[in-house]
């Protein structure tokens, strides 16, 4: 009983550990003298894998299938910028699945829940200090956040003529976060981004893909009056030097939209398989 039981579990460690990258639908991992072969999500070079074109969905993976999968990230260290979390502690919960409607048409989706913490803060109110807005608003107090919310993405397929297919795909994501020190904000991010893509295929080993992707950011900082009575004074920082200071429990909203255009070329040939693709960004505040 006691090998049957060693050899159970040398055989879950060796499928954990030694699951190899490979192209096509189908993984196989050898074991001895016989191999264990089941589908899995395919990782190989095309439009959608590689620069996220959604009109290659269907023919990226002719399987149906669907994951549950759990993912924790651990992070910590001095080593870090003016703004940034002593330690991260990032967990989610992921369900996805794809699903072909018909020969040409296929569904793509995954809902997901974020859990996460991050310990010592310093001072920064907002979720990203370091993205493309200069300014950075900022209490006088390190503290720790927890942040939650779920995130949907979609994405359909569907092969119109012999040689072209289009694509659409929403991502819809609500973050809310809460420090537990002063000042006490909270913090809310709504996300959505579009994406309309289409792809030809001008031979049988080259095709060319193009992708469109609107998307609308709206991140929301709720002040509170403290468990004193009083209102917190709200910093603002243009990079990491103070720019102005106020009291007040007035909401601080800003919202970012932007344009992300990215097209591709994709070569298939027997000695060379490789996706080149360029993109231009605009956003606008």
């Amino acid at each position: 009983m006691k090998k049957v039981i060693y050899l159970l579990v040398l055989l879950t460690i060796v499928c954990f550990f030694a699951l190899p990258v490979n192209s096509g639908n189908i993984y196989q991992i050898p074991l001895n003298n016989f191999e264990i072969a089941f589908p899995w999500k395919i990782n190989e070079i095309n439009l959608y894998h590689c620069s996220g074109n959604s009109s290659w969905l269907e023919a990226a993976d002719s399987l149906n299938w669907m994951t549950i999968s759990i993912n924790s990230q651990n992070s910590w260290g001095n080593l870090r910028r003016t703004w940034d979390a002593y330690g991260e502690q990032k967990n989610l919960v992921r369900f996805t699945g794809l699903k072909h409607v018909s020969a040409t048409q296929a569904f793509y989706g995954v809902m997901q829940y974020n859990m996460d913490y991050l310990d010592r803060v310093n001072k920064a109110i907002e979720i990203e200090p370091y993205a493309a807005d200069p300014f950075v608003p900022c209490d006088s107090v390190e503290g720790d956040f927890s942040y939650i919310g779920p995130k949907v993405n979609v994405a359909f397929s569907h092969q119109i003529f012999k040689k072209v297919w289009w694509g659409v795909g929403l991502d819809y994501q609500i973050y809310r976060g809460l420090k537990d020190v002063y000042s006490m904000p909270e913090i809310i991010r709504r996300k959505i981004k579009l994406d309309l893509s289409l792809a030809v295929q001008l031979t049988p080993a080259i095709m060319l893909g193009l992708s469109v992707k609107p998307y609308d950011i709206l991140d929301i900082i709720k002040i509170v009056k403290q468990p004193d009575g009083t209102s917190p004074v709200i910093h603002r920082y243009r990079g990491e030097f103070l720019f102005t200071s106020s009291t007040s429990t007035e909401d601080r909203n800003a919202r970012t939209r932007g344009m992300d255009i990215r097209p591709q070329l994709m070569l298939n040939f027997s000695r060379l398989k490789s996706i080149v693709y360029g993109g231009y960004e605009y956003q606008w505040f």
